[in-house]
């Protein structure tokens, strides 16, 4: 018969799975509480595979961004129905905020200086209409937003072109991988390390882009503090013109989604902005370039950060007024006219731009008086837009496979009626 022997366990093995189970307890608690950091990809391909998780994103609802905001006056039920409609088209997903109307906005909350800006109600309306967005950002804690305007239009491919801005965008600012310092572009990040040459030393041909960080924040890089993707014109910087500003150039070519040439310019007086003469004379049909803003105008779409956003609302709600609210955000950008320089990127032609509905001109601005002597648009239009979401609306919605392209090539600009 066989003795039961009874194991015994030394007290400083018991002492260690005490101190395990502890320690297993306290990291499952933790971990329920408290989300983990993401881990940025180090030393990853600017166009290689990783970059796909925020390629993803960009194609989401939101356009990689945590939220899109669309101002749109209460009144406007036109342009909300259609910007729901065109959202929906595009599988995106829009939070309205509240326009304002100029007369409901009191001298005595207007900052320092508002007293020698003639503002008309429109703008005085568009500029707490603004700030009320960013305060949205700022309230809800978000980390990214787009902000438009509620009369914007954009090309049915635009996420397959925000993918394309990214890039641009990546390459400008983020660092070169690998064991090479600094950035592709020379005069990024200071940008008194310029030199004098032509602007094509500073030109980043994105067929044959170096390869770069991919961000860890955001798809569009992790130092931008705007991202100004609608407007009625921008420049590129110069060195002399521009002393803050980094003169680097992201340019993508056979790019099918821009215009020739020869529409580029052609619309300005129509669509209510200067042309394009610089990206015009300076590179071929089809081609995108992705840049620093300079004397940017129009602020129909811009994204913002949690920072950028609290920026601009003491920058441009509470210390200083002294013009219409695109040409002061052109000034926060520029670093002009008293204000600090922020690292802002745009791109042109612009990847959103205003529309304009067939029927009376009048009813296209909520911030311009001009009565337009009864004008009537017999044609709906958006200029610089290819294949246009509001121009296809109906054909979107009926599941029509075949679009309109606004701009067909080696075709003379379109006589618009008037």
């Amino acid at each position: 018969m066989t003795e039961n022997k009874m194991l015994r366990v030394p007290r400083n093995y018991l002492l260690y799975l005490c101190v395990v189970a502890v320690f297993g307890v306290c990291w499952l608690w933790l971990s329920r509480i408290v989300p983990r950091a993401r881990v940025p990809a180090v030393g990853t391909q600017n166009n290689g595979a990783s970059f796909e998780r925020w390629e993803k994103e960009i194609r989401n609802e939101t356009l990689g961004f945590q939220k899109i905001l669309c101002i749109n006056l209460p009144e406007r039920t036109d342009r909300f129905d259609a910007m729901r409609l065109a959202a929906t088209a595009s599988d995106m997903d829009l939070y309205f905020v509240d326009g304002i109307r100029g007369e409901m906005v009191s001298d005595r909350v207007l900052p320092l200086g508002a007293e020698k800006v003639l503002l008309s109600l429109g703008q005085r309306g568009k500029w707490r209409a603004h700030m009320d967005a960013l305060l949205a950002v700022v309230q809800e804690n978000l980390t990214t937003a787009l902000i438009v305007e509620d009369d914007v239009d954009w090309d049915v491919r635009i996420k397959s072109q925000l993918v394309q801005f990214a890039r641009g965008a990546s390459v400008l600012t983020q660092p070169l991988r690998g064991s090479r310092p600094g950035f592709a572009d020379p005069s990024f990040p200071n940008p008194n390390t310029k030199v004098e040459a032509d602007s094509s030393q500073f030109e980043i041909d994105m067929a044959d882009a170096p390869e770069t960080v991919v961000p860890s924040d955001s798809p569009y890089g992790d130092s931008w503090d705007v991202l100004w993707l609608g407007h009625c014109g921008t420049k590129f910087p110069e060195a002399g013109s521009w002393p803050s500003t980094p003169l680097g150039r992201a340019v993508f070519r056979n790019d099918d989604t821009v215009p020739q040439t020869q529409h580029l310019g052609a619309y300005s007086h129509l669509a209510f902005e200067y042309s394009t003469d610089e990206l015009q004379q300076t590179y071929p049909n089809h081609t995108r370039v992705v840049h620093h803003a300079a004397g940017t105008s129009c602020s129909l779409a811009y994204a913002v950060n949690q920072r950028s956003a609290r920026r601009l609302l003491y920058e441009l709600g509470l210390k200083k007024l002294n013009a219409q609210f695109d040409l002061m955000l052109s000034q926060y950008c520029d670093g002009k006219d008293g204000r600090q320089y922020h690292n802002c990127l745009t791109v042109q032609p612009a990847l959103i731009k205003s529309h304009q509905p067939a029927g009376l001109k009048s009813s296209l601005s909520d911030v311009s008086t001009d009565d337009d002597d009864g004008m009537v648009l017999s044609d709906p239009f958006t200029n610089h837009i290819r294949v246009s979401t509001r121009i296809n609306l109906s054909r979107l919605l009926e599941g029509t496979p075949t679009l309109v392209d606004s701009f067909p090539d080696d075709e003379p600009p379109t006589n618009f009626d008037t």
